[in-house]
Protein backbone atom coordinates (compact mmCIF):
# COMPACT_ATOMS: atom_id res chain seq x y z
CA UNK A 1 0.00 0.00 0.00
CA UNK A 2 1.69 3.12 -1.42
CA UNK A 3 1.76 6.37 0.99
CA UNK A 4 0.87 9.95 0.72
CA UNK A 5 2.76 13.09 1.66
CA UNK A 6 3.23 14.31 4.91
CA UNK A 7 0.18 16.02 6.54
CA UNK A 8 1.43 19.30 8.36
CA UNK A 9 -1.16 19.29 11.15
CA UNK A 10 -0.17 15.69 12.30
CA UNK A 11 3.44 16.55 11.72
CA UNK A 12 2.99 18.97 14.53
CA UNK A 13 1.66 16.35 17.11
CA UNK A 14 3.61 15.35 19.93
CA UNK A 15 6.78 12.88 19.28
CA UNK A 16 4.79 10.42 21.34
CA UNK A 17 1.87 10.33 19.00
CA UNK A 18 3.77 10.40 15.87
CA UNK A 19 5.76 7.17 17.54
CA UNK A 20 2.51 5.55 17.99
CA UNK A 21 1.22 6.17 14.03
CA UNK A 22 4.41 4.60 12.58
CA UNK A 23 4.46 1.99 14.81
CA UNK A 24 0.86 1.14 15.03
CA UNK A 25 0.57 -0.35 11.11
CA UNK A 26 1.44 -4.09 10.29
CA UNK A 27 4.24 -3.24 8.11
CA UNK A 28 6.59 0.11 7.97
CA UNK A 29 8.39 0.92 5.16
CA UNK A 30 12.17 2.37 5.21
CA UNK A 31 10.85 5.69 5.46
CA UNK A 32 8.74 5.27 8.21
CA UNK A 33 11.39 3.33 9.86
CA UNK A 34 14.06 6.53 9.75
CA UNK A 35 11.25 8.66 11.48
CA UNK A 36 10.55 5.93 14.24
CA UNK A 37 14.61 6.14 14.58
CA UNK A 38 14.89 9.95 14.21
CA UNK A 39 11.81 9.75 17.53
CA UNK A 40 13.66 7.81 19.59
CA UNK A 41 17.05 9.43 19.10
CA UNK A 42 15.63 12.49 20.08
CA UNK A 43 13.98 10.99 23.34
CA UNK A 44 10.34 9.71 24.43
CA UNK A 45 8.88 10.33 27.76
CA UNK A 46 7.67 6.90 28.03
CA UNK A 47 4.67 7.77 30.47
CA UNK A 48 3.12 9.61 28.08
CA UNK A 49 3.53 7.10 25.34
CA UNK A 50 2.07 4.30 27.41
CA UNK A 51 -0.79 6.75 28.31
CA UNK A 52 -0.88 7.65 24.71
CA UNK A 53 -0.90 3.29 23.92
CA UNK A 54 -3.62 2.68 26.74
CA UNK A 55 -5.99 4.78 25.74
CA UNK A 56 -5.83 3.94 21.98
CA UNK A 57 -5.79 0.36 22.63
CA UNK A 58 -2.43 -0.39 20.56
CA UNK A 59 -0.27 -1.52 23.03
CA UNK A 60 0.20 -4.89 21.24
CA UNK A 61 1.28 -4.15 17.66
CA UNK A 62 3.33 -1.59 18.59
CA UNK A 63 4.94 -2.95 20.97
CA UNK A 64 6.21 -5.46 18.31
CA UNK A 65 7.01 -3.35 16.28
CA UNK A 66 9.23 -1.29 18.18
CA UNK A 67 10.87 -3.47 20.08
CA UNK A 68 13.41 -4.29 17.09
CA UNK A 69 14.73 -0.93 17.69
CA UNK A 70 16.14 -2.16 20.90
CA UNK A 71 18.88 -4.35 20.95
CA UNK A 72 18.06 -5.35 24.35
CA UNK A 73 14.44 -3.99 25.70
CA UNK A 74 15.31 -4.60 29.58
CA UNK A 75 17.99 -1.89 29.55
CA UNK A 76 15.41 0.40 28.35
CA UNK A 77 12.88 0.81 31.14
CA UNK A 78 9.89 2.00 29.37
CA UNK A 79 9.90 -0.41 26.92
CA UNK A 80 10.59 -3.34 29.83
CA UNK A 81 6.99 -2.08 31.23
CA UNK A 82 5.77 -1.75 27.77
CA UNK A 83 6.47 -5.23 27.64
CA UNK A 84 4.88 -6.17 30.51
CA UNK A 85 1.72 -4.46 29.68
CA UNK A 86 2.28 -6.28 27.08
CA UNK A 87 1.74 -9.80 28.02
CA UNK A 88 -0.70 -8.88 30.01
CA UNK A 89 -3.03 -7.95 26.77
CA UNK A 90 -1.48 -11.54 25.64
CA UNK A 91 -2.76 -13.47 28.47
CA UNK A 92 -6.30 -11.46 28.04
CA UNK A 93 -6.10 -12.51 23.87
CA UNK A 94 -5.90 -15.97 25.23
CA UNK A 95 -8.51 -16.18 27.41
CA UNK A 96 -10.85 -14.57 24.49
CA UNK A 97 -10.20 -16.88 22.04
CA UNK A 98 -10.89 -19.84 24.48
CA UNK A 99 -14.42 -18.11 25.14
CA UNK A 100 -14.56 -17.41 22.06
CA UNK A 101 -13.97 -20.71 20.84
CA UNK A 102 -16.47 -22.61 23.36
CA UNK A 103 -19.10 -20.32 22.71
CA UNK A 104 -19.11 -20.94 18.74
CA UNK A 105 -18.93 -24.57 19.37
CA UNK A 106 -21.87 -24.15 21.59
CA UNK A 107 -23.94 -22.04 19.12
CA UNK A 108 -22.82 -24.72 16.46
CA UNK A 109 -24.32 -27.39 18.60
CA UNK A 110 -27.68 -25.69 18.80
CA UNK A 111 -27.98 -24.59 15.21
CA UNK A 112 -27.79 -20.78 15.80
CA UNK A 113 -26.53 -18.90 12.82
CA UNK A 114 -23.69 -16.35 14.65
CA UNK A 115 -21.58 -13.97 12.36
CA UNK A 116 -19.01 -12.76 14.55
CA UNK A 117 -17.95 -8.94 14.63
CA UNK A 118 -14.64 -7.02 15.49
CA UNK A 119 -12.37 -8.85 18.02
CA UNK A 120 -10.49 -11.88 17.10
CA UNK A 121 -12.14 -13.13 13.89
CA UNK A 122 -11.14 -9.08 12.75
CA UNK A 123 -7.28 -9.99 14.46
CA UNK A 124 -6.75 -13.08 12.49
CA UNK A 125 -8.19 -11.86 9.36
CA UNK A 126 -5.57 -8.52 9.89
CA UNK A 127 -2.29 -9.81 11.69
CA UNK A 128 -3.11 -13.20 11.64
CA UNK A 129 -2.78 -14.29 15.49
CA UNK A 130 -5.92 -13.47 18.21
CA UNK A 131 -3.24 -11.34 20.26
CA UNK A 132 -2.48 -8.21 17.88
CA UNK A 133 -5.52 -6.22 18.80
CA UNK A 134 -7.10 -5.58 22.05
CA UNK A 135 -10.71 -6.81 22.61
CA UNK A 136 -12.41 -6.19 25.62
CA UNK A 137 -15.76 -8.20 24.57
CA UNK A 138 -17.04 -10.20 22.19
CA UNK A 139 -19.49 -9.22 19.47
CA UNK A 140 -21.89 -11.80 18.24
CA UNK A 141 -24.42 -11.28 15.71
CA UNK A 142 -27.72 -13.36 15.63
CA UNK A 143 -30.82 -13.20 13.71
CA UNK A 144 -33.84 -11.45 15.48
CA UNK A 145 -35.82 -14.82 15.58
CA UNK A 146 -32.41 -16.93 17.30
CA UNK A 147 -32.34 -14.47 19.80
CA UNK A 148 -33.58 -16.40 22.60
CA UNK A 149 -32.23 -19.47 21.66
CA UNK A 150 -28.71 -18.02 21.62
CA UNK A 151 -29.74 -16.21 25.00
CA UNK A 152 -30.25 -19.59 26.54
CA UNK A 153 -26.89 -21.14 25.01
CA UNK A 154 -25.23 -18.10 26.41
CA UNK A 155 -26.99 -19.11 29.77
CA UNK A 156 -26.00 -23.08 29.97
CA UNK A 157 -22.13 -22.23 29.18
CA UNK A 158 -21.98 -20.05 32.68
CA UNK A 159 -22.95 -16.18 31.01
CA UNK A 160 -25.18 -14.03 32.62
CA UNK A 161 -27.65 -11.51 31.11
CA UNK A 162 -27.07 -8.08 32.64
CA UNK A 163 -29.18 -5.59 30.28
CA UNK A 164 -31.89 -5.80 29.61
CA UNK A 165 -33.54 -7.45 32.68
CA UNK A 166 -34.71 -10.90 32.36
CA UNK A 167 -37.89 -10.55 33.61
CA UNK A 168 -39.31 -8.05 30.85
CA UNK A 169 -43.19 -8.28 29.97
CA UNK A 170 -44.41 -8.42 26.35
CA UNK A 171 -44.61 -4.53 25.67
CA UNK A 172 -40.75 -3.73 27.37
CA UNK A 173 -39.68 -6.62 25.16
CA UNK A 174 -41.39 -5.16 22.45
CA UNK A 175 -40.01 -1.86 22.91
CA UNK A 176 -36.71 -2.92 23.62
CA UNK A 177 -36.22 -4.65 20.53
CA UNK A 178 -37.61 -1.39 18.49
CA UNK A 179 -34.69 0.81 20.68
CA UNK A 180 -31.77 -1.64 21.17
CA UNK A 181 -29.46 -3.59 19.47
CA UNK A 182 -27.75 -6.22 21.27
CA UNK A 183 -28.43 -8.23 25.11
CA UNK A 184 -24.74 -7.68 27.30
CA UNK A 185 -23.92 -10.66 29.78
CA UNK A 186 -21.01 -11.43 31.92
CA UNK A 187 -19.39 -14.84 32.28
CA UNK A 188 -16.28 -16.11 33.82
CA UNK A 189 -12.96 -14.12 34.32
CA UNK A 190 -15.34 -11.13 33.95
CA UNK A 191 -15.51 -11.97 29.88
CA UNK A 192 -18.25 -9.61 28.47
CA UNK A 193 -20.53 -11.05 25.37
CA UNK A 194 -22.66 -8.29 23.34
CA UNK A 195 -25.55 -10.44 21.61
CA UNK A 196 -26.68 -8.37 18.43
CA UNK A 197 -29.64 -8.53 17.06
CA UNK A 198 -29.27 -6.11 14.41
CA UNK A 199 -25.43 -4.38 14.16
CA UNK A 200 -26.43 -1.27 15.30
CA UNK A 201 -29.58 0.79 16.33
CA UNK A 202 -29.04 3.08 13.38
CA UNK A 203 -28.63 -0.07 10.90
CA UNK A 204 -31.76 -0.73 11.22
CA UNK A 205 -33.26 -2.47 8.12
CA UNK A 206 -30.42 -5.10 6.89
CA UNK A 207 -31.87 -8.43 6.71
CA UNK A 208 -29.51 -11.04 8.66
CA UNK A 209 -30.33 -13.34 5.99
CA UNK A 210 -29.02 -10.83 3.38
CA UNK A 211 -25.52 -10.55 5.71
CA UNK A 212 -25.57 -14.72 5.97
CA UNK A 213 -25.41 -14.75 2.46
CA UNK A 214 -22.81 -12.95 1.47
CA UNK A 215 -20.66 -14.15 4.44
CA UNK A 216 -17.19 -15.22 4.47
CA UNK A 217 -16.29 -18.43 6.97
CA UNK A 218 -13.13 -19.34 8.28
CA UNK A 219 -11.60 -21.90 11.00
CA UNK A 220 -10.20 -21.12 14.02
CA UNK A 221 -9.77 -23.52 17.40
CA UNK A 222 -11.05 -26.57 14.85
CA UNK A 223 -14.37 -24.81 14.59
CA UNK A 224 -15.58 -22.86 11.44
CA UNK A 225 -16.72 -19.35 12.14
CA UNK A 226 -18.72 -16.71 10.00
CA UNK A 227 -17.76 -13.12 9.66
CA UNK A 228 -19.32 -10.40 7.44
CA UNK A 229 -18.30 -10.24 3.90
CA UNK A 230 -15.61 -7.10 2.76
CA UNK A 231 -17.40 -4.56 1.72
CA UNK A 232 -19.94 -4.54 5.33
CA UNK A 233 -16.70 -5.38 7.26
CA UNK A 234 -15.33 -2.08 5.79
CA UNK A 235 -18.60 -0.18 5.78
CA UNK A 236 -19.36 -1.40 9.92
CA UNK A 237 -15.77 -0.48 11.25
CA UNK A 238 -16.14 2.65 9.80
CA UNK A 239 -19.37 3.63 10.95
CA UNK A 240 -18.35 1.95 14.33
CA UNK A 241 -15.42 4.34 14.10
CA UNK A 242 -17.59 7.01 13.57
CA UNK A 243 -19.86 6.73 16.12
CA UNK A 244 -17.46 6.76 18.86
CA UNK A 245 -16.18 9.72 17.23
CA UNK A 246 -12.45 8.06 16.40
CA UNK A 247 -12.21 8.46 20.00
CA UNK A 248 -9.77 5.13 20.32
CA UNK A 249 -6.98 5.36 17.32
CA UNK A 250 -7.54 1.56 16.95
CA UNK A 251 -10.70 1.65 15.25
CA UNK A 252 -9.19 3.94 12.26
CA UNK A 253 -6.24 1.60 12.13
CA UNK A 254 -9.05 -1.11 11.29
CA UNK A 255 -10.02 0.63 8.54
CA UNK A 256 -6.96 1.49 7.62
CA UNK A 257 -5.71 -2.26 7.96
CA UNK A 258 -9.00 -3.76 5.88
CA UNK A 259 -7.98 -1.60 2.86
CA UNK A 260 -4.60 -2.40 2.63
CA UNK A 261 -5.76 -5.66 2.60
CA UNK A 262 -8.01 -4.91 -0.75
CA UNK A 263 -10.70 -7.23 -0.59
CA UNK A 264 -13.55 -5.24 -0.67
CA UNK A 265 -15.07 -4.19 -4.20
CA UNK A 266 -15.64 -0.35 -4.57
CA UNK A 267 -18.79 -0.97 -6.52
CA UNK A 268 -20.28 -2.63 -4.34
CA UNK A 269 -19.21 -0.64 -0.84
CA UNK A 270 -20.26 2.59 -2.85
CA UNK A 271 -23.84 0.90 -3.46
CA UNK A 272 -24.44 -0.07 0.31
CA UNK A 273 -23.02 3.02 1.62
CA UNK A 274 -25.78 4.63 -0.43
CA UNK A 275 -28.48 2.40 0.78
CA UNK A 276 -27.32 2.86 4.25
CA UNK A 277 -26.58 6.88 4.35
CA UNK A 278 -23.77 6.36 5.52
CA UNK A 279 -21.51 7.59 2.18
CA UNK A 280 -20.23 10.84 4.33
CA UNK A 281 -18.93 8.74 6.87
CA UNK A 282 -16.92 6.53 4.63
CA UNK A 283 -15.37 9.58 3.21
CA UNK A 284 -14.23 10.24 6.93
CA UNK A 285 -12.41 7.68 7.66
CA UNK A 286 -11.10 7.36 4.11
CA UNK A 287 -9.67 10.63 4.75
CA UNK A 288 -8.54 10.31 8.16
CA UNK A 289 -6.52 7.55 6.81
CA UNK A 290 -5.30 9.52 4.43
CA UNK A 291 -3.95 12.38 6.75
CA UNK A 292 -2.91 9.80 10.15
CA UNK A 293 -1.89 6.88 8.07
CA UNK A 294 -0.99 8.67 5.12
CA UNK A 295 -2.83 5.95 3.25
CA UNK A 296 -3.08 6.10 -0.79
CA UNK A 297 -6.13 5.18 -1.26
CA UNK A 298 -7.58 4.02 -4.93
CA UNK A 299 -9.56 6.53 -6.52
CA UNK A 300 -12.01 3.66 -6.78
CA UNK A 301 -12.51 3.03 -3.56
CA UNK A 302 -12.17 6.75 -2.28
CA UNK A 303 -15.29 7.67 -4.77
CA UNK A 304 -17.31 4.93 -2.90
CA UNK A 305 -17.15 8.11 -0.42
CA UNK A 306 -19.06 10.36 -2.96
CA UNK A 307 -17.87 14.17 -2.78
CA UNK A 308 -15.11 14.71 -0.44
CA UNK A 309 -16.25 18.05 0.95
CA UNK A 310 -18.74 16.61 3.72
CA UNK A 311 -16.32 13.58 4.42
CA UNK A 312 -13.70 16.42 4.74
CA UNK A 313 -15.97 18.80 7.19
CA UNK A 314 -16.36 15.43 9.09
CA UNK A 315 -12.93 14.51 9.19
CA UNK A 316 -11.84 17.94 10.52
CA UNK A 317 -14.18 17.57 13.40
CA UNK A 318 -13.05 14.18 14.31
CA UNK A 319 -9.57 15.14 14.63
CA UNK A 320 -9.38 17.03 18.21
CA UNK A 321 -11.49 13.54 19.45
CA UNK A 322 -8.48 11.49 18.28
CA UNK A 323 -6.00 13.88 19.46
CA UNK A 324 -8.24 14.89 23.26
CA UNK A 325 -5.64 12.91 26.17
CA UNK A 326 -9.04 11.64 27.54
CA UNK A 327 -11.97 9.24 26.11
CA UNK A 328 -14.93 11.49 27.64
CA UNK A 329 -14.49 13.83 24.39
CA UNK A 330 -15.32 11.14 22.04
CA UNK A 331 -18.63 10.15 24.23
CA UNK A 332 -19.32 14.14 23.83
CA UNK A 333 -18.50 13.44 19.78
CA UNK A 334 -21.49 10.84 20.11
CA UNK A 335 -23.74 12.99 21.43
CA UNK A 336 -23.64 15.93 20.36
CA UNK A 337 -22.60 14.88 16.55
CA UNK A 338 -22.88 11.26 15.13
CA UNK A 339 -25.81 10.88 17.59
CA UNK A 340 -28.09 14.18 16.51
CA UNK A 341 -28.02 13.00 12.57
CA UNK A 342 -28.71 9.35 14.16
CA UNK A 343 -31.92 10.65 15.31
CA UNK A 344 -32.76 12.21 12.01
CA UNK A 345 -32.72 9.49 10.09
CA UNK A 346 -34.67 7.12 12.69
CA UNK A 347 -37.32 10.16 12.92
CA UNK A 348 -37.85 10.53 8.84
CA UNK A 349 -38.20 6.41 9.26
CA UNK A 350 -40.78 6.62 11.54
CA UNK A 351 -38.70 4.74 14.68
CA UNK A 352 -37.97 7.19 17.32
CA UNK A 353 -41.45 6.63 19.00
CA UNK A 354 -42.73 4.80 22.03
CA UNK A 355 -39.00 5.55 23.55
CA UNK A 356 -38.60 3.25 26.91
CA UNK A 357 -38.69 5.28 29.94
Amino acid sequence: MKTMNKDPKIDRTPPEFRLMLLCSGKSMSEAQIAEVQAILSEGVDWKVFMTLLDKHRMIPVVFDNLKVFFKDETETPGLRRLGFFRKQCMARSMRIASAWVSINAAMNEADVRVIHLKGPALSLRIYGDIDSRISKDLDLLVDTVDIERADRVLKDVGYTRQIPASDMTPRQKELWFKNNHHYSYLGPNAMNIELHFRLSLFLYEISFDELWAKRRTDRYGGMEYAYLSPEEELLFCAYHGAKHGWSRMRWLLDVNELIRIGAADPGRLAELAGERRLTRVLSQAFILCERFYRTEISADLLAAGGKAGSGRRLAEMAIPMIMAPEDGIGTLMDRLVFGTWEKSIRKARGLDRDDPR
